[in-house]
């Protein structure tokens, strides 16, 4: 594809293969722990993308891999330590999903791509102790999931996506010692596991999940001195 793409330089189609391919060989040395080649990859990928797109601003495709590959070098940028790195790298990626979403609000893709990229960003600033910054966060993903949820109600992966969304918020609010907001999230959660519950009984990873559930809303009653509604855990 190199040498493809050096022949042509003006073919988007081969550049795009050779962006995706400098991704892909990222992505496989990030999963061998190899941070610094696979950093060296992605903005390989990078680079090719940000030329096209600077010819043609336009393209939403191309768009959407520029944030992608931001998105990429972020998490090993904060697994290398460097936090300050990950977050512009994410949050370049939030503003043009953000921006492409705007121009599109019924591509779920995209959305969820969104969705995504304000949750790591939630992580790395949770991991550098901003607990409100994650909350905040948190909740920028958390409202996209629930749109995506209420479009399409059979899609399981986004109602679960949105069990989890919840848990994970209140997480942060009970390390706020906002229990009165964990509670309600809590409580989001587990609708959200016993509808995917109710679905399939027979799926022992939702029936865990809702169990998990009702354990933190129990946890949340009881921090709250409800011991009596912590026993059922409803």
């Amino acid at each position: 594809m190199t040498k493809l793409a050096a022949q042509d330089p003006n073919n988007s189609d081969w550049q795009l293969q050779l962006s995706w391919g400098h991704n892909d060989v990222g992505t496989a040395l990030a999963n061998q722990g190899d941070l610094s080649g696979a950093l060296t990859e992605y903005r390989a990928a990078l680079q090719i993308l940000t030329q096209r797109t600077a010819k043609d601003p336009s393209n939403a495709v191309w768009q959407r891999e520029v944030a992608i590959v931001h998105d990429n070098i972020g998490m090993p940028l904060s697994e290398q330590g460097d936090k300050d790195g990950a977050l512009r790298e994410l949050r370049a990626a939030v503003d043009i999903l953000a921006a492409l979403v705007t121009k599109d609000s019924t591509n779920s893709g995209w959305q969820d791509d969104l969705a995504t990229t304000h949750l790591k960003i939630g992580v790395v600033l949770q991991i550098r102790g901003d607990l409100a910054g994650a909350a905040k966060e948190f909740n920028e993903e958390l409202a996209i999931r629930a749109q995506l949820a209420a479009k399409d109600p059979g899609n399981v992966d986004w109602q679960h996506e949105l069990e989890v969304g919840h848990n994970r918020l209140g997480g942060i609010l009970e390390d706020q010692r906002d229990f009165s907001g964990a509670l309600d999230e809590f409580r989001a959660a587990l609708a959200a596991g016993e509808g995917l519950a109710n679905k399939d009984a027979s799926n022992l990873f939702w029936q865990r999940e809702l169990s998990v559930s009702h354990g933190r809303v129990g946890d949340a009653l009881k921090d709250q001195g409800d011991l009596a509604g912590a026993k059922k855990g409803v």
